[in-house]
């Protein structure tokens, strides 16, 4: 996965290196968001586990 992280960090001039967190538009206009509610929490959880198996990294969030 690194290389993933290496190519998208290229694309971007503000990182040295990687770049963790890549779309299909790079931005670094981080908002946090607290975690105010069991369902606002459970929501960005889901949200993190599907990225890579809506990016088709793989087929199920466990992996």
């Amino acid at each position: 996965m690194l290389w993933i992280f290496k190519s998208a960090g290229k694309k971007n001039s503000n990182n040295k290196i990687y770049q963790f967190w890549c779309g299909t538009t790079i931005r670094q206009n981080n908002q946090p968001k607290e975690l105010e509610t069991n369902k606002f929490k459970d929501e960005k959880l889901d949200y993190i586990h599907m990225n890579p198996v809506s990016a088709g990294l793989v087929n199920e969030p466990e992996y």
